[in-house]
């Protein structure tokens, strides 16, 4: 697997999973924001897998963000080591992330990353949907 710094091409070919499709209408300003974020793709046979990081809200306090590809399921085991890598080398107190409240598959991943669930519920939390708020805190 090769990381590297996430551009927005590498979203030309992406196909997320269903649930994580919203990624490919984001605006061309937040990619602009992400490129200059901790942000990485992961990249296996010239095919992405991943994309994600972390961007920095304020000192010690950072929003995570991932998508994953529609085949990336063989490869969980490698991608949750590197999501774990990159989450050790994050200078954090408070490390923030949410799912859609019904987004079982994503609880149980942030859970594995060692994530716990400050907000069950949070009403259209973006706009059209519940999510539930997670943290992991050092």
């Amino acid at each position: 697997m090769d990381v590297i710094p996430f551009r927005r091409e590498h979203l030309k070919g992406f196909k997320p999973q269903p649930r994580q499709a919203g990624v490919l209408n984001a605006p061309a300003h937040q990619l602009a924001e992400l490129e200059k974020s901790y942000s990485f793709s992961v990249f296996k046979d010239g095919e992405c897998l991943a994309i994600g990081g972390f961007v920095e809200q304020w000192a010690g306090r950072w929003l995570a963000w991932c998508a994953l590809s529609r085949t990336s399921g063989k490869d969980l085991v490698a991608l949750t080591r590197v999501a774990l890598r990159h989450l050790a080398t994050l200078k954090h107190q408070r490390v923030e992330a949410s799912v859609e409240a019904d987004f079982e598959e994503g609880h149980r991943w942030l859970t594995f990353l060692g994530f716990e669930c400050d907000a069950p519920l949070m009403r259209e939390y973006v706009p059209g949907q519940d999510h539930a708020l997670y943290s992991r805190v050092s």
